[in-house]
Order: structure tokens, then C-alpha cells, then sequence
């Protein structure tokens, strides 16, 4: 599952200069499928889950080494609570995204 450019979250994105590869996606919270992902190639891939535990998804991502976000280490995980919900704390999940962006540029 991911967002498309309707969400909030893609307004964090944009924010933090980062470019959401679904936003052009019509559905607000879209599936995609891991072969859609991989097709597109990120340069970073950001994944929150429901709890504040590691997604099992982050592990899974581990074994495409081909993909530019595996091979640059760039994967990352945020807590729901700082990005799932339109509330104050939004700003600490910007916050966050916006480092691991710039993190994935300065390599």
C-alpha cells in the first residue's frame, strides 16, 4: 500500500523535496504491487506499519539488492503515529522524513 498525490503524506514528500513515484495514482491509498515498485526503482523506500514494531515488509525489501534504494541503504522506517494521522505530530514525522532525504542525497 502506499499514497498517492492527494495524501498528506505526499505533502510531507513534496516538502522534503522528495518526488512520491504514485502520485499520480487515482486512488487516495492505492495497492501496488512489489513488481510495480521494483519496476520504478525508488531511490528511497520510507515504510510505517501499524505498530510501532519494524515493519516485516523492511526485511523483504532486503532481498531486491538491485534496486537503488537497497543498494544505497536507503530504507527506512517511520512510527505510524508520526505520519499516519493529520495531527501535530505530522511535523516530528516531516521532520524525520525530510533527514532520511537529505541522508539519501549526500550519498
Amino acid at each position: 500500500m502506499t499514497v498517492n498525490g492527494r495524501q498528506i503524506i505526499n505533502d510531507v514528500l513534496d516538502i522534503c523535496g522528495g518526488d512520491n513515484i504514485f502520485k499520480e495514482l487515482p486512488t487516495l491509498t492505492p495497492v501496488v504491487s512489489r513488481e510495480a515498485v521494483i519496476a520504478a526503482d525508488p531511490e528511497i523506500i520510507i515504510i510505517s506499519g501499524m505498530k510501532d514494531v519494524r515493519p516485516k515488509s523492511y526485511d523483504e525489501w532486503l532481498a531486491w539488492d538491485s534496486m537503488r534504494a537497497v543498494k544505497g541503504e536507503h530504507l527506512y522506517t517511520i512510527k505510524p503515529d508520526l505520519i499516519h494521522r493529520a495531527t501535530p505530530r505530522i511535523l516530528w514525522g516531516a521532520e524525520k522524513i525530510c533527514a532520511f532525504i537529505d541522508s539519501a542525497r549526500q550519498n
